[in-house]
This record gives C-alpha cells, structure tokens and sequence, in this order.
C-alpha cells in the first residue's frame, strides 16, 4: 500500500546512523514540497527541524510546584485511531512570532506517562501567553542505540488559539486516523468540534484549581462543521480493530477505534452500532438473553439489555477494563486493571432488567470484589499459605506494576498468567516477568502457581483449535511456535513453518531431494513465517498465509515474498499454490468462521472477503467507504 504522507517519519534505527538520518529528512522534505504548497512547506520544515536543532523548548508537565502567575496553561488529550501501538507522547506548538527572532522557540508538551499504553495521552503544561498554532504530535521513544519516531503535522486549516496568563487553554481532543482511498492511505489529524473541557484537568490534575467560566478553546474559523463531518466519517470507516468476540448465537463482534462495534451475524449479514467513547474498547460480552456489554479504557462501560439503546454504567478513569465474561446468562464478571493491581469483580444483572415500558432509576450495576492480585501482596484469595520468612533481606526488592494479564482454557482447567515489569520501566520495551495460577472460574480463588503450560493461548482456527506457545527469554529463534492437539495421543503437534525448493528452481516441492541432470542434491530448506493464523477447513486440510523473507547482507534489507500455502496433513507439510489475496495487506483471517475463508484488511481498511472456494475466487462483503 502506498503512504502519501507528507509529515511522518517512522524510524527504528542506530543513533550513530547519523548520514541515513540526513539522507531520510531531506526525502521527506523533498516528498513534501511536491505535495504540498509552499506555506504548508515552510511549516513543515519547521516542525520538523524542531526535532533535530535547538529551536525548541521542552515544557514541563503541569505540577503544584511550576505554575506561575505570569502563564497560562494548555491542556490537550491526543487519541490514536490507527493500526500503530504505541501512544502519541510529545505535542508541539508553534508560536505566532516564531519566525520573526532566533529567541522565539516551538513549544513542545511532553505527555503524562502513567496513562499507559491505552491508546490515549493527555497533556498539560504552563506556557507563555500568546497566539499559537499546532505544529505537530509525535510518538518517540528510545531504548539504547535504538529509537522509534513518528511525527505527523497540523495543516494551515488545522486552527490557532490563544494563552492568556493565569487561565486555561483546553484544545479538547485531537485524533489520530488513517484515512484508506483505494489502494492508498492518508494521515490525517481530527480536531473534535464538542469536547468536555477541562475533563482531562478534572482528571489526571485534580489539584489545580481553577476558574471553569474562563477555560478557552481554539479560535473559531467557521470550519465546525467541516471538522464534525470529518469525524463522523471516521468512525464510521475504521481501519483497525482491537479485539474479536464470538456471541454465544454465532455472532461476531469487532471492537474498533473510536467506540465503533461491527457486527458480523451467523448468516454473514454486517451492521455498525457504537457507544458515546473515543477511547479504546477492549471487551465486549453478550448472554443468552441478548444483552450485551462492552468496556475499555478510562473504565467506560456500557450496557444494552435486549431491545433497548446503551446505557452508560462506566467507572472511575484509573481502571482499564479489561476483560468481560458471563459465567451465566445473570451473572457477569469483570476484570480491570491499572498499574497497582489486577481486580475480578462479579455484578448479577437480572434486577437491573429495564422493560421499555418502565424507567429504571440506577443504571449501575452493584459490583462486588471476589479476588485481586496486587504487586505487594499477591492474591488476595488463595488456597495456600505463603511461608514465613525467617531472614529479612538486607535489599529489599525493586517494586513492580502491571503489564497485562492473559486468561486461558487448556484441557478443561482454567489459567490465569499475571505479567509484571519493574516500577521504573517503561511499558513499551521492558521485559514482562509472568507467573500463571490455576484458578475455579465460578469463585476465582487461585489453587496454585503453574510452574510451565505446553501453551501460551489457545483459540479457533476454522475446524479446529490452533495451540500457540510464546517463545521465552531463551528462545534461539525468538519466534512463535503453532500446534494442533492430536486427540488419540493426547498431545500437541507442532506444524512446520518450511517448503523446500531445487537448487536453481523458482518451484517449490514437498520433497527433500531433487534431481538435476540426473543427479541427486539435496532441496533447499526454506523457512516462512506466519503471516496470518492458519484457517483449517478440515482437521487435516489448511490454509496459510506466510512470508519468505530475503536478506540484502549489503544494505541489512529485508524483503518479503506473499504465499498462501495449503496442508493435507493438519501441517506437517505444506506445498505452495498459485492462489493469491484478495487486495495486498489484507491478511488477516478471522479464523472464528469455519463454513469459508473470511479475511480482514485489519490495519489498512475496514474490508472484509470471503472465499467459499478456498481462495481461488473472493467476494467483497464490506467495504470502507471513501470520503
């Protein structure tokens, strides 16, 4: 897919590649000025020379100690709606004097770091007063030698607004989202029209007092409604989706960016609902009765009792929900989570059945606690007894925060594996410790530690289901390992991830040795890596799309050859065919669906094909629309 991008730059390379960097800016320049129009230009070369030289100062994050009199203050939260992980942490502004003296710099905001890797940053900072501009968000990170950069600039239409001293500046909500035209994609920054102001103070800076009659906005350009329309499209086209649910009628649910839910029904029908969030959904759930909730980032939850519209039921911003699961058609329990500890609670819904006929006075849900893991203390509820310490350690240990959980079903028992990081490290590149413990589903309480599982996760994949192991910190490959159950002998079977091909041969072949001019040589092994879950449309016979990588050992450059490679013995061997995707980039199965092959453009576009005919014919069943 092509990139017209005309102010991001994506980069994972050595600090010492100091001539690469060079060469990289002046391309992106270059790409610039052919694209844009000279004010756009010059705009765009100061944002971003504000990385690279010293025209720039780097504001602190809002604290009681830093406020002074004399400034005033911006506010901001930055949403990512795209395929790319990791969080827009900096924000740069441009004074409206900026090119008028060498003293006069860019402003640049740095985010609040504890939010974590939700999806959402916010930012607050004390600046001086003036007219100002949005230069651009940036998403940077560094690890030794390494670093990872990705800026994209604000346009001259984008808006300005004014900081006055001793008073707030809310820019509201800015959003991240790839606009998908065909076979190319556009990066474009929304600016939401109604936000709640200072939400983001209320929140995450309580102790600031303020003023709420004097919080300003961005200026206003008679450009609303063309910003509103922009938004609303969005949403309705996302291009990524966080999470898949299969509803116990056969229903999937795709949770998307921006509180968008798609709806594929049991007979391949499609529809689009959403609740009132921008943030992130990360779990959805659905009893037999039809009722349905869907939680996510900053604690929001929503409930939809059969027939009725979304009730907001959310809680507080520090929690994440992070799991969602009826362990009866009345009985939903939750999971949430926030750097402290991991917290399972339990609600009955049954009282809070609302008939269209009668208004219901507490939308709420009464949760009560049935266990949590902290990263002191352990489980709360446990079926052991911890060993008392007779010596206490001269050192006492470094302290550790949450980084996930994972949940997982293997042979009728039920595990649950906890990953912490060290309390300073930062989510992005630090390594998880992981402990997992078995534990009863109907109470929660933990049983005991599990020193070492055959797998990591097990999920559908068409006929069967695939086991996955994780490689460890000791992995020689460092790659993920796929294995199917075989049920006579009660264990896993690893599939190969290897063709083999003649010497001087394009062809691949199932055999071991060729003959060339009549003699015997033994095949090349070829290795492919897993672009995608294997769809089994039998227990024997498979689907795969994988990717032959090739190394240039002169320029340390990879490129990758597409194959859909098909099995007839559940993966012990593969052959190639000459069956190919339906559009490039879309790769993604939905393995959940085992009557056809049903692939996503997850990360490029909101499309979805079908192939009843395993992939030599597709048909285009959703479609992201062009705006």
């Amino acid at each position: 897919m092509h990139i017209d991008n005309n102010a991001s730059s994506k980069r994972l390379k050595s600090q010492n590649h100091t001539h690469r960097q060079k060469n990289l800016l002046m391309a992106v320049l270059f790409n610039a000025f052919q694209k844009t129009k000279l004010i756009s230009f010059l705009v765009l070369i100061a944002g971003l020379m504000s990385g690279c030289v010293s025209n720039l100062n780097m504001l602190p994050e809002l604290t009681t100690e830093n406020i002074q009199p004399s400034q005033g203050i911006v506010v901001a939260r930055v949403i990512n709606a795209s395929p790319y992980n990791l969080p827009f942490n900096q924000l740069t502004l441009s004074p409206e004097n900026v090119n008028t003296s060498k003293e006069v710099k860019f402003d640049r905001l740095t985010a609040k770091e504890n939010t974590g890797l939700t999806g959402s940053t916010v930012f607050a900072a004390p600046i001086t007063p003036g007219k100002y501009a949005l230069t651009n968000i940036r998403s940077f990170y560094s690890n030794g030698n390494y670093w990872y950069d990705r800026f994209i600039s604000a346009d001259v239409k984008f808006g300005t607004f004014t900081v006055k001293a001793g008073e707030i500046t809310d820019l509201g909500t800015l959003i991240y989202y790839q606009r998908s035209v065909e076979d190319r994609y556009f990066e474009t920054l929304i600016r939401l029209t109604e936000t709640e102001h200072s939400e983001v103070l209320n929140k995450y800076y309580p102790f600031h007092s303020y003023n709420p009659l004097t919080v300003n906005t961005w200026d206003n350009d008679d450009r609303d409604q063309e910003r509103e329309s922009l938004f609303v499209s969005a949403a309705q086209n996302p291009t990524t989706y966080n999470t898949r649910y299969v509803a116990p009628d056969g229903s999937i649910y795709f949770l998307a960016k921006l509180g968008v839910i798609i709806k594929r029904s049991p007979k391949g029908d499609w529809s689009m609902d959403a609740v009132d969030s921008n943030f992130d959904l990360t779990s959805i759930a659905e009893n037999n009765n039809g009722d349905l909730v869907v939680g996510g980032v900053e604690g929001k939850l929503f409930i939809k009792y059969q027939g009725q519209d979304w009730k907001d039921i959310s809680l507080t911003h520090k929690d994440h929900i992070k799991s969602l699961v009826f362990s009866t058609s009345e009985q939903l329990d939750m999971i949430i989570e926030n750097p402290s500890y991991v917290s399972i609670q339990r609600s009955r819904i049954n009282a809070l059945t609302i008939t269209q006929n009668k208004a219901s006075t507490n939308n709420a849900l009464n949760w009560k606690e049935v266990n949590r893991y902290d990263t002191i203390n352990g489980w709360k509820y446990k079926a052991w007894i911890d060993e008392v310490k007779t010596t206490v350690s001269k050192k006492s240990p470094l302290s550790r925060k949450m980084n996930g959980f994972s949940l997982l079903t293997l042979a009728d028992k039920d595990f649950i594996s906890i990953n912490t990081i060290y309390s300073h490290a930062s989510p992005v590149f630090a390594v998880s410790k992981s402990t997992t413990y078995h534990y009863d589903p109907k109470s929660w309480e933990v049983h005991r530690k599990e020193e070492k599982l055959p797998m990591t996760l097990v999920i559908d994949a068409g006929a069967i289901k695939l086991g996955i192991k994780k490689p460890g910190f000791w992995s020689l490959d460092g790659k993920t390992s796929y294995f199917t159950y075989n049920a006579e002998t009660k264990i896993w079977e690893k599939i190969s991830t290897h063709l083999y091909k003649c010497p001087n041969q394009e062809e691949f072949t199932l055999e071991k040795n060729c003959k060339v001019k009549d003699v015997t040589q033994p095949a090349k092994r070829k290795s492919f890596i897993l672009k995608a879950l294997p769809w089994y449309k039998t227990p024997l016979e498979a689907f795969a799309i994988v990717g032959f990588e090739k190394l240039n050992i002169w320029t340390a450059e990879r490129t990758t050859t597409i194959k859909i490679v098909k099995t007839n013995d559940g993966g012990k061997t593969w052959k190639a065919t000459a069956k190919e995707l339906p559009k490039p980039f879309c790769s993604d199965v939905v393995t959940e669906v085992s009557d056809r092959w049903l692939i996503s453009c997850n990360g490029v576009s909101g499309d979805f094909y079908e192939s009843f005919d395993d992939g030599n014919t597709w048909n285009h069943v959703r479609q992201h629309e062009n705006f």
